[in-house]
């Protein structure tokens, strides 16, 4: 394979080495993706019953995620990133080997994440063309997506050819594949559109505020993130074939942050509630700081009584405090996403009355 791919004449060692590039890339989308997934396990626990089967489908997504990014990083131990005629011939099947494995996780996670966000958006459809239409974005990515990646081990007899040319035997043209890739990647691109509007469809019937329904929704269409993201990655695809071992790392940071992309736009919906409860304390600490007290008392000015009996001064101070108290709850419309809130809210009023003469006694009045 590596001689197929040699130029016919060769140019002369330039030096260039875009390996770097490619670790710290990937690297940062996977902490962007592992960041999120947690954040959406933990609002899981803390506010809903338990995990479900897309959890498990979104964790296997970023499992191939970090798989493929390790593969693809070691291959750089290999000169991964510099131009395959400046490569020792003797390394390139070492180099082949990782890449090769590390796309092939890379493509299935792409396909695992898609799914899971397709179970989620399962959970809020009602309307028979909503479901139809859902699994057929399921079934159609993994139709596609599983022979793109199954490709990388299949060509060629014996397998090993595929990544050591020098072993003897026969492979089959490998332009077929990269067309069916090309198309694949298309395709792809085209479900990731269709999901980031469909939530509009299923969220804007819910039982939620406005405000709440626009920002479900546009998180939730981060995903034409990931349809752009696609079809720049397959653009690629053709013109790095020639030298692929240098011009094959853009190709790679498209395809991680794709599936990046769609692990954070499936993971995003999730935190709603915990967006509410940050909100909820910090509006409580707000008015904490403006009563002047630090346990949110608020004072009220003095006012004067007076006493058939005999006149005297009395302090009347009312005091009220807001407490936020997230409490899971099942709603007939929300809640497939998550639980909402419920808001607490306490009132504690002390009315101190000063001490008033009466007939040469004292009395105190508290009402609590």
């Amino acid at each position: 394979m590596a001689d197929a791919a040699l130029p016919a004449a060769l140019p002369p060692p330039s030096g260039e080495n875009n390996g770097t590039d490619l670790i710290k890339s990937l690297s940062v989308v996977a902490g962007f993706a592992f960041f999120f997934m947690n954040l959406r396990f933990f609002c899981k626990t803390r506010y809903a019953k338990g995990f479900g089967i897309d959890d498990a489908v979104i964790a296997m997504a970023f499992a191939c995620l970090i798989a493929s990014i390790t593969l693809e990083c070691l291959a750089t131990r290999w000169n991964l990133g510099t131009h395959i005629w400046e490569i020792d011939i003797k390394t390139l099947p070492s180099t082949n080997k990782f890449l090769f494995i590390g796309e092939f996780f890379g493509i299935i996670g792409i396909s695992f994440a898609k799914t899971s966000f397709c179970l989620t958006l399962l959970r809020l459809a009602v309307k028979r063309w909503h479901k139809i239409l859902i699994w057929g974005c399921i079934i159609s990515v993994n139709l596609f997506m599983w022979p793109c990646g199954i490709t990388f081990f299949v060509g060629c007899t014996p397998m090993a050819k595929k990544w050591d040319d020098s072993i003897p035997g026969h492979c089959i043209d490998a332009m077929p594949v990269v067309y069916f890739a090309v198309f694949a990647g298309v395709w792809s691109a085209m479900t990731d559109f269709i999901l980031a509007i469909f939530p509009w469809f299923l969220v804007w019937n819910l039982q939620m505020r406005l405000h709440e329904k626009i920002g479900v929704c546009v998180c939730m269409s981060m995903g034409v993130l990931s349809g752009v993201f696609a079809i720049v990655k397959s653009a690629y695809l053709i013109p790095s074939f020639a030298d692929y071992t240098y011009k094959s790392t853009p190709l790679l940071i498209w395809s991680g942050s794709e599936l990046a992309i769609v692990i954070m736009a499936s993971s995003i919906p999730f935190l709603r509630l915990f967006w509410k409860e940050i909100q909820a304390k910090t509006s409580s600490s707000r008015s904490r700081s403006k009563s002047g007290y630090a346990n949110g008392d608020y004072r009220l000015d003095h006012m004067k009584s007076y006493s058939k009996m005999g006149s005297s001064n009395h302090a009347s101070a009312i005091r009220t405090q807001v407490r936020a108290e997230p409490k899971t709850q099942d709603d007939d419309s929300d809640k497939s996403i998550l639980a909402q809130s419920r808001i607490m809210r306490t009132d504690e009023i002390t009315i101190e009355h000063g001490m008033a003469k009466d007939m040469g006694h004292e009395r105190t009045y508290e009402v609590v």
